[in-house]
């Protein structure tokens, strides 16, 4: 899953989050649940699909608009171009963040 993850991140990173050992660590039980919604697909975790859970639903898609206006407003032009990025991006970063 590791060198895939990270080829689809190379190819698409506005899509696709690396699912190193960090990102597995912090989505393991939402990946258990999502995998639990589908068992007829034979997977014991989905993690691409509890990452989209993540985004998609309505209070984490809020936090993340009032991140991306706090981020417009910085006075340093490199954290105003973090704003621009994909919200499955932004969830990455997130998630790396002690």
């Amino acid at each position: 899953m590791g060198k895939v993850s990270k080829v689809l991140h190379l190819k698409r990173p506005h899509l696709f989050p690396i699912l190193d050992s960090r990102v597995t660590r912090a989505y393991r039980k939402p990946a258990e649940e999502a995998a639990a919604l589908h068992p007829g697909r034979g997977h014991r975790r989905m993690y691409w699909a509890a990452v989209r859970n993540d985004v998609v639903a309505p209070a984490n898609a809020s936090a993340l608009a009032s991140l991306r206006g706090l981020l417009r407003g910085d006075a340093d032009e490199r954290v105003r171009q973090v704003a621009q990025l994909s919200d499955v991006r932004l969830l990455d970063i997130l998630t790396w963040q002690p």
